[in-house]
């Protein structure tokens, strides 16, 4: 990141360096051999910081990362008049053109899932789903069902899904 040409993620890496703030990935997708990551820290308010990694693939063969290859993808905002509590990203999954990703409040047992297209002039996420008691931890789509799929963290207990099934093919 320190060698990246791109100014911001520079930036980035001062401020983790620097400040010593940690830095955690906390979700995942993979598209056309890119690697895309959802970062938990460090960030501000509902924001979520997204980074790019090219031809990830040649991070298992030849075991090295170039300073090209990483990029900052974009940076989301969860609009603050969908959610009046702050939230982390949980986890993440791409279909095509859109990214869904489900979040969880820093500090009270609840949940939301969204919905951004990559192709849209919109900066904002869409809410597709508040979940107010329970913290959904991880998501899946599943193109054959038109399906995503969640689960909450339930300490221990008794497991507990999401579905959420889309009535209409989306846009493709």
């Amino acid at each position: 990141m320190t060698d990246s040409k791109d100014e911001e993620l520079r930036g980035l890496a001062k401020k983790i360096f620097d400040r010593s703030d940690d830095l955690e990935i906390e979700a995942h997708a993979v598209q056309n051999d890119r690697l895309y990551l959802a970062l938990k820290k460090p960030t501000s308010g509902n924001e979520i910081i997204f980074l790019q990694i090219k031809g990830f693939s040649r991070l298992f063969s030849e075991k090295k990362l170039l300073p090209e290859d990483l990029s900052l993808w974009m940076k989301l905002r969860i609009p603050a008049a969908m959610v009046k509590i702050e939230h982390n990203i949980s986890d993440m999954s791409i279909h095509e053109s859109k990214l869904y990703f489900s979040t969880t409040c820093k500090a009270h047992d609840c949940s939301a899932l969204w919905k951004y297209d990559l192709q849209s002039k919109n900066t904002e996420p869409v809410l597709l789903k508040s979940i107010s008691n329970g913290r959904l931890e991880g998501i899946f789509y599943t193109a054959d069902t038109n399906t995503l799929m969640g689960v909450f963290d339930q300490h221990g207990k008794n497991a507990q899904f999401l579905k959420v099934s889309f009535l209409e093919k989306e846009n493709r």
